[in-house]
């Protein structure tokens, strides 16, 4: 594995939410959609977690390290990061309809979520610790 095909994993998130709005919007009004994320602020969290994972991984898959201050964050902490906020975005959303008393199919999502959030915390360590074999081919252009 290489790591500029995180790039295209960040570039199918951020079509992802794009094919996600413009459909909401056809079937439902965008107004709708504007007042359903307003009115339910982790459903909010929810997608702008997934928007700042397919960032994360697009800027991980195009550069080697990022200096942010007197910080330097490296392809790996960016990857680390995304699988964090794809993990959030995963069972945040769940969180209010299961205090009020969730169905079944919802209790199910939930777990459902929570099992993809531990996966990406695995695979955030694996990419850490350098245990996954994915080899740097990304040439800084900005240097």
């Amino acid at each position: 594995m290489r790591q500029s095909w995180f790039g295209y994993v960040g570039y199918f998130f951020l079509a992802a939410l794009v094919v996600f709005a413009l459909l909401s919007g056809v079937l439902f009004g965008f107004g709708a959609l504007g007042n359903h994320l307003m009115t339910y602020p982790l459903d909010a969290l929810a997608v702008l977690s997934v928007a700042g994972a397919g960032g994360l991984f697009v800027l991980a898959g195009r550069r080697t390290e990022v200096q942010i201050g007197s910080q330097i964050v490296t392809w790996r902490h960016l990857i680390a990061g995304a699988c964090g906020l794809v993990a959030v975005a995963m069972v945040v959303p769940y969180i209010p309809v299961l205090l009020d008393g969730a169905p079944d199919i919802l209790v199910f999502g939930f777990i459902s979520g929570v099992a993809i959030a531990i996966a990406m915390a695995l695979l955030a360590v694996g990419v850490l610790r350098g245990m996954l074999g994915i080899e740097s081919d990304v040439d800084d252009p900005f240097d």
